[in-house]
């Protein structure tokens, strides 16, 4: 028969000791009294299984997991932070003909679509990812020292053979009389979800 007598256990974060037994050697049902030191409270009670399992922490450091949902895992963190969304970007610069001289999130961009004429482009926005039709547009056009601008373009009418979609919206290039010009110099950008 073995017997114990204050077996100090040290796991990296706090002194355990278990007290002082007499009698048989311990089984893992046995229920022990113990204390520690650096942490609250100082004193249990405890099988020794449940000791053994408690002490059962690996050595080295236990690297957060953002993703670990489960609040028994040693990884788990908690009051962890709710990130927001972060919006999706799409934005070109391009010339009257349609050619992209840089951009992001822009699949491509076609002048004269359908030959609706040449004040018309088809904006392609497949790369920007978006998840619905619900995204803001912005543009701007400059044609040599007139007043231009860009509107959204749909058709005319209640036509919606042109309404905006996930991927794909059209935009039209006026002058300041309201009769489409094809302009020098665009930008557009583009913000959703």
């Amino acid at each position: 028969m073995i017997r114990c007598n204050k077996i100090n256990i040290n796991n990296g974060m706090a002194d355990v000791t278990i007290n002082e037994l007499t009698g048989q050697a311990p089984t893992n049902t046995d229920v022990f009294p113990f204390s520690t030191t650096g942490v609250t409270p100082s004193t249990y009670k405890a099988t020794l299984l449940q000791i053994k399992t408690a002490l059962a922490i690996p050595a080295a450091q236990i690297q957060s997991d953002w993703n670990q949902a489960s609040s028994a895992s040693l990884d788990f963190i908690k009051n962890k932070p709710t990130i927001p969304t972060v919006p999706k970007i799409a934005w070109a610069r391009f010339n009257g003909s349609g050619t992209i001289q840089a951009s992001s999130g822009i699949t491509s961009i076609t002048n004269n679509p359908s030959s609706l004429g040449t004040w018309l482009y088809r904006i392609d926005v497949t790369a920007a990812g978006f998840s619905n039709a619900n995204y803001s547009v912005v543009g701007m056009t400059r044609y040599n020292n007139y007043s231009n601008f860009m509107q959204l373009y749909t058709g005319g009418g209640e036509t919606t053979t042109y309404n905006p979609t996930q991927t794909v919206f059209y935009v039209g290039t006026n002058n300041d009389q309201g009769g489409g010009t094809n302009t020098h110099i665009n930008y557009i950008q583009v913000i959703g979800n």
